[in-house]
């Protein structure tokens, strides 16, 4: 299910969380637990300020998704503002097994400077998990703080966290216009009336990365 987007505004708040075990959930609810280092992006999705009739729209919409077992795919906005300069989404040119961070890019444009930026968001065609580019260190020196393509339009990209999944060679990497995949985090939601703002209501509700 598609989050409607003309409702959306902004992501007041963005928690990357990070866990010693693996967890993913089942669309029951139930959780998985392996022995790979996890990680979740969660926070809370603010509302630009509604009319009446809108507000009463995504009210509808809210309540229609049972709480948090209901899958939402959603543009987050503070993530959505890619820093990377390619205008193409490349494809996976060596297969990556799962627990890896580096992940071997094709068919990007040649000789293409900042092609990815650290924390620039990306997905892949074959599972639902979010990650964003790293910076490459040397000690506690930057050693790359962007990631350029070369002559063949070939790129090495390192991750901040490791892969859930095996990635299969020629997945797409979805670099250009990613979405996570999330649910609610909890089965409540909040309306503020803003009285001095023409008596329009702002929502926010709080979500989980799902996968």
């Amino acid at each position: 299910m598609q989050l409607p987007s003309r409702f959306i505004a902004q992501i007041i708040e963005l928690e990357s969380e990070s866990f010693g075990g693996q967890e993913s959930e089942s669309n029951s609810g139930r959780t998985i637990v392996s022995n790979m280092t996890g990680h979740r992006l969660m926070g809370y999705i603010k509302t630009k300020p509604l009319d009446v009739d809108d507000m009463r729209d995504l009210s509808a919409w809210l309540d229609s998704l049972e709480g948090g077992s209901t899958i939402i795919t959603a543009s987050i906005p503070l993530l959505n503002v890619k820093r990377g300069s390619s205008p193409v989404n490349p494809t996976v040119r060596a297969e990556a097994r799962a627990g890896s961070k580096i992940i071997y890019l094709e068919n990007l444009f040649p000789n293409q400077n900042r092609v990815i930026m650290p924390d620039d968001l990306m997905t892949f065609s074959g599972h639902p998990k979010g990650y964003t580019a790293s910076l490459r260190m040397s000690g506690d020196r930057i050693e790359t703080n962007s990631w350029n393509s070369d002559a063949q339009g070939r790129c090495t990209i390192y991750l901040t966290k490791p892969l859930l999944s095996n990635v299969a060679l020629g997945e797409v990497v979805n670099i250009t216009t990613p979405q996570l995949t999330v649910r609610m985090s909890k089965n409540t939601w909040k309306r503020l009336l803003q009285p001095a703002n023409g008596r329009r209501v702002v929502m926010n509700f709080p979500f989980k990365e799902h996968y």
